[in-house]
């Protein structure tokens, strides 16, 4: 162990969705630098031990893959099954000691050196902040993000709430009309691990907790917001996360039709657009969105309905050539039911494959330089680990 890691890391109560897997062996190279939600080998023991959803499948080939590198493979599956869901069990009565070790901070994100199964089981309780301890170089950087500019324009707008979480410490416990991480979870349940950088545009972006989400995992980003008062709010988190994210302020009607994006996001925001009573003309607003999304939407339009879910799904599919709706899941929030789905020019599994063959090839800046890992982290290859790594 070098003498950077020797130091014992400083425990923060941070974000658990800016939390991302760390880097992996070759043979599981397709987890590394994940969101949880996508780190699906652990995220399926998980669930198979405590929702009793599935099994240990994808997690022990993870770990026989993985660990084989080292020749300190597991042997006995059913032993190593036992054992993996004693610790789960345990990581699940409560916050264990050490708490997950975070050894690198990049592009806002927290990418884990050590602790993912553990993490996982508070990502499947549901939980939004956990204490992790960052290494010296992770915690310096974390600690240094600008809050000025930020804490100037609430003061400025007299904010006491916002629509989304603020991924920061000083305003964790600031009330939000909703809590985000719903949503985030069928996004990225959806689009799954990315490689490459394809291109998103967040209609009606708000303080743009979608926009940063998704460029924390690859995606170049804009935002489109017309609200002065929120869109203020989202340059000072830009600047205080320190992504490179494209923000646009202006109704989403005059936004200008020069580029194709792989993915355009459009949550709660096109009901505006629907005529205050059922039509079969398409004339005003409604005419506008649907020529908007047809120059503007490349593969795949990720949508949450308003109050009046089935007509916004008949004007889509009806105007464009996004043809090809999948309901993703149901969400609620405001007082209203919502739906929550994706609308695709061809068939979905077709247009996730494009989306992410465009990606591959996008040209998004270096990824930070990390050593490369021995053992693979979480496997439960080895049993008689040090504490440290025992996860």
């Amino acid at each position: 162990m070098g003498m950077a890691n020797s130091i014992r890391p400083t425990v923060y109560k941070v974000p658990l969705d800016l939390i991302f897997s760390g880097p992996f062996p070759a043979a599981s190279a397709p987890w590394s630098e994940v969101p949880l939600v996508n780190l699906e080998p652990h995220m399926s023991a998980v669930r198979a031990v405590l929702q009793r959803r599935g099994g240990l499948d994808a997690y022990w080939e993870y770990a026989r893959t993985s660990a084989g590198q080292t020749g300190n493979g597991p042997a006995d599956r059913r032993v190593w099954e036992e054992e993996v869901a004693r610790r789960i069990r345990r990581y699940a009565r409560g916050w264990m000691q050490p708490p997950p070790t975070v050894g690198w901070y990049d592009r806002d994100r927290l990418i884990l050196e050590d602790g993912h199964l553990r993490c996982c089981v508070y990502k499947v309780q549901g939980k939004s902040w956990i204490r992790a301890g960052l290494r010296p170089d992770a915690a310096s950087r974390w600690s240094a993000r600008p809050t000025e500019p930020l804490m100037r324009a609430v003061a400025r707008q007299k904010r006491k709430s916002f629509y989304t979480p603020i991924d920061h410490e000083l305003f964790r416990r600031r009330k939000s009309s909703r809590k985000g991480t719903d949503r985030l979870d069928l996004i990225r349940g959806f689009l799954g691990p990315i490689r490459g950088r394809p291109s998103v545009l967040d209609v009606g972006c708000n303080i743009g907790y979608y926009s940063f989400h998704l460029a924390r995992q690859g995606f170049d980003a804009v935002g489109v917001e017309s609200d002065a008062q929120h869109f203020e709010v989202a340059a000072s988190l830009r600047q205080m996360y320190g992504l490179d994210v494209e923000l646009w302020q202006g109704p989403f009607e005059s936004y200008p039709r020069t580029r194709r994006f792989d993915v355009v996001l459009g949550l709660t925001v096109f009901w505006h657009f629907l005529p205050p009573e059922p039509s079969p003309d398409l004339q005003g607003p409604a005419r506008i969105l649907v020529e908007q999304l047809e120059a503007l939407v490349g593969h795949t339009l990720i949508w949450e309905s308003g109050s009046r879910a089935s007509e916004e799904i008949d004007l889509i599919c009806r105007n464009t050539g996004l043809r090809h709706f999948t309901l993703l899941g149901e969400t609620s929030g405001t007082g209203v039911e919502r739906k929550f789905g994706v609308f695709t020019r061809v068939p979905v599994n077709e247009a996730v494959a494009q989306m992410r063959r465009a990606g591959g090839e996008g040209t998004g800046g270096p990824r930070a330089q990390m050593p490369s890992s021995s053992a693979a982290p979480d496997a439960v290859s080895a049993l008689p680990t040090p504490a440290s790594r025992a996860d």
